[in-house]
């Protein structure tokens, strides 16, 4: 669901329900720090909104919800306030209610390759980014069961029931208290990858540290590791070629049953620019689309 300006400023206050697989640290697409930097306001949201697969869910939201509103015979409406847990920093803007059940859904259009991520209709099988989404939901308006309406590449819909978990809203709930002090206190949240590391410290400043013997040990153990790396992907590279091998120039191998093991297509043909020629050819017209990028900061071990 698209969300207002109010609504933005409302969730700043909390963490919104969509965010809480990132306050427990189990988002691969936000991690605490980056969801602790855009709660003070360093790192802006990420402006997704022409995104197709974003773009075309806001769209299809309604009907989604039409549908579903259709298949379990009951009025939806569609809450425009903010809800505020009463003793958790957690906030959250629902899909639709149910006001005839007191409960609630939660409407999602999923790519087709997401398909297998569902469980059989009618089920709580939903990907755990979902359950905990509706988890919070759960926790806000203190409903029995929240319902999944999902859209799964554009004619597949489906329904899902989760029912209530104590013990899932509290693992929520618990890790929404840890998290927001965090923000309260504009204090980050220890860096758990690279990407993390780099945005506390995007840039040297030329001065010199002394390893520990502790950090020693650990820059052999990494020199090891990227050199086990290495060998892997020579590896990966030797298995490759003999399976290309032996496909030859078929697109896909199946076994004895017919089971599909792997496929090898020829892609459609893609266009691409000859940014080189551009500029030798036209000078004057690229300098109006020059910009400066800001320099990489690659660890390199010595």
């Amino acid at each position: 669901m698209s969300l207002t300006e109010s609504q933005k400023a409302a969730r700043r206050q909390g963490v919104g329900a969509s965010e809480l697989l990132a306050a427990l640290g189990k988002d691969s697409r936000c991690s605490r720090l980056e969801l602790f930097l855009r709660k003070i306001g360093d790192l802006p949201e990420p402006d997704i909104g022409d995104v197709p697969r974003v773009k075309w869910g806001s769209r299809l939201e309604a009907t989604v919800r039409d549908a579903f509103a259709e298949t379990i015979g009951q009025k939806v409406i569609v809450p425009h306030q903010t809800l505020f847990h009463p003793d958790a920093p957690l906030v959250g803007h629902p899909d639709g209610w149910i006001p005839a059940l007191t409960e609630g859904v939660e409407i999602k259009c999923a790519d087709k390759y997401e398909a297998e991520e569902f469980g059989e209709p009618g089920s709580d099988q939903v990907p755990v980014r979902y359950l905990v989404q509706c988890a919070g939901y759960m926790a806000l308006t203190n409903a029995d069961t929240w319902h999944l309406a999902v859209l799964i590449g554009g004619n597949d819909f489906r329904v899902y029931r989760i029912p209530r978990d104590p013990q899932i809203e509290a693992a929520v709930l618990a890790g929404v208290r840890e998290f927001w002090p965090h923000v309260e206190q504009r204090r980050p949240p220890e860096p758990a990858t690279p990407e993390d590391v780099k945005l506390l410290w995007p840039k040297s400043v030329g001065r010199v540290v002394i390893a520990t013997p502790e950090i020693e040990q650990l820059c052999g153990d990494l020199a090891g590791a990227k050199l086990a790396l290495k060998e892997a992907e020579l590896k990966e590279g030797s298995l490759k070629a003999e399976l290309q091998k032996f496909m030859e120039d078929a697109a896909e191998l199946v076994d004895s049953s017919g089971t599909k093991l792997a496929t090898w297509r020829t892609n459609k043909p893609s266009t691409k620019y000859d940014v080189k020629r551009a500029v030798a050819d036209m000078p004057d017209l690229m300098k109006q689309y020059e910009y400066q990028q800001p320099g990489a900061r690659p660890l390199l071990l010595k």
